[in-house]
């Protein structure tokens, strides 16, 4: 009889342990926790870090000498242009406008690639080095695009507005 009460206390304090582990760990998912921060400030900040390296691989592309190197300034535009619209739509269109021209650059490095792997002409070379010159007057302004409050800022929303549009002039030509 003893052994049994034993063994009924031994299980009686494990199943205590699992139900109170349990319950714990319900807790602590379900109660709110402070660390989380907003889903689209956390965007912001990968986008603006795409933005950055767009820069330098545009930065880069200046001393490329074949269509074949231009891969990496390829992807660099596609993923800031992606991550760029995904931001207009957290935000709202009437926030924040899109960034056709680096859309348009992947299709111009696109173009240029399909003749296969040759020489990056003169034209094509001063195209680039326009285009990374005005793209990194974007820099800046991105990085105060949203503020604390994680809201757009109007007026640098603005200044990225008229840069996008003097980038669309420039591949437009």
């Amino acid at each position: 009889m003893r052994r049994r009460k034993n063994k009924d206390i031994v299980f009686t304090c494990i199943l205590l342990l699992l139900v109170g582990s349990l319950l714990y760990q319900g807790y602590q998912l379900l109660k709110p926790n402070e660390v989380k921060k907003d889903a689209s400030q956390m965007l912001y900040q990968v986008v603006h870090f795409q933005m950055e390296i767009l820069n330098s691989s545009l930065m880069e592309a200046i001393h490329m000498n074949n269509t074949k190197e231009l891969d990496r300034v390829k992807l660099a535009a596609y993923s800031a242009n992606f991550g760029h619209e995904r931001m207009v739509r957290a935000f709202g269109k009437d926030e924040l406008d899109y960034l056709p021209a680096v859309d348009e650059l992947v299709n111009m490095i696109t173009g240029w690639q399909i003749a296969g792997d040759r020489s990056i002409s003169q034209q094509e070379r001063d195209l680039l080095v326009a285009f990374s010159s005005k793209f990194a007057e974007i820099i800046p302004v991105y990085g105060i695009l949203v503020n604390n409050n994680h809201q757009v800022n109007s007026v640098q929303a603005e200044q990225l507005s008229k840069l996008s549009k003097q980038l669309d002039d420039l591949i437009s030509r």
